[in-house]
Formats: C-alpha cells, sequence, structure tokens
C-alpha cells in the first residue's frame, strides 16, 4: 500500500508511479486529513511512505497523521523521500518514527524533483524541471521495482551539509 502527502504534487508523482509499477493501492494522505480520517488501515504487502522533504526531515502533520493511525497486517515499511537537492538527515526522522510504531524499515530513498517551496527561492524554469523529471525517473523505476519485489533499499547516508542542485 502506497501511503502519500504531497504539497506541490512531485510526492504524488513519484508515488503515483511506485503504485503503478508495484501494483499496490494507492492512499491520498492529505485526503485523509482533510476527512479527519485517522482510522485503520489495513495492509498485507509493505506500507509505502511517500512525502517531501521540508528542512531535513518529512513534513510534521505527515508525521502526526502516521502516529495517530493504526496500521495492520503489516509491519513492514519503505519511506521515500522527493527533495530538490538532498534529503539532508531525514533518515534519521524515518529511523525515529518506525522505532516508535514498531515498523520494520526496508529502506529510505530520496528523489530529486523540481523545486516547489516557492519561499525557498522559487520555482525552476520548465526546461530544467523537465530535465529533472526525465532524471529522476529511472530511479523511481528502481525504487518501484525493489518494493514490488519486496527488497530492501540501499540506505542512503545522512548529508550533513546544504547543497544546491540548481
Amino acid at each position: 500500500m502506497v501511503l502519500y502527502f504531497s504539497g506541490t504534487g512531485n510526492s504524488r508523482f513519484v508515488a503515483k508511479s511506485i503504485a503503478e509499477i508495484s501494483g499496490d493501492e494507492i492512499i491520498s494522505i492529505n485526503q485523509r486529513i482533510k476527512e479527519n480520517d485517522y482510522g485503520p488501515v489495513e495492509s498485507d504487502g509493505p506500507l509505502v511512505f511517500v512525502g517531501p522533504v521540508y528542512a531535513g526531515r518529512l513534513p510534521r502533520i505527515m508525521d502526526e497523521y502516521i502516529s495517530k493511525v493504526n496500521f495492520s497486517g503489516t509491519k513492514q515499511a519503505y519511506f521515500i523521500g522527493t527533495c530538490a537537492a538532498t534529503p539532508w538527515q531525514t533518515v534519521r526522522y524515518v529511523e525515529k518514527m518506525c522505532a516508535q510504531k514498531q515498523f520494520s524499515l526496508l529502506g529510505f530513498n530520496s528523489v530529486v524533483m523540481p523545486q516547489g517551496y516557492i519561499a525557498g527561492g522559487g520555482t525552476q524554469p520548465k526546461e530544467v524541471s523537465d530535465k529533472i523529471l526525465q532524471e529522476a525517473e529511472p530511479k523511481i523505476v528502481k525504487i518501484a521495482e525493489a518494493i514490488r519485489d519486496k527488497q530492501m533499499l540501499p540506505k542512503e547516508q545522512p548529508v550533513k551539509r546544504l547543497c544546491q542542485r540548481f
């Protein structure tokens, strides 16, 4: 089951791609929050959480949703972060969340996507965004195939410094 939170559409795009390749059901965390739906989620296969990286972590609203919901059927989870440059320390937050929820983390990976945070520097020209999407596609496919095949994702190392992609 793929659960995603998306602010600009990048995480939704990645989640839909993963769900399509893996054959998983997809759930919008945004929609569930809007409907005040914190009811249980049951999945026989691993849970796949996709969300943007905001200041080196997944959004707090996504953390709150995950902490409130009772997940049953599986305790295996993948986490995918979408970011403009680097996921910074996101993997450490994910590991902490997995420990709290008693999830078995099958991997955290990030996908560089077009900049969508207006307050953080604005958006890029269409040509730049198109190139970033084109470069992201093989990684999205690789992640989705690993999820479909229930393989561990390679662990990304936390980045200690801010680095710009553009």
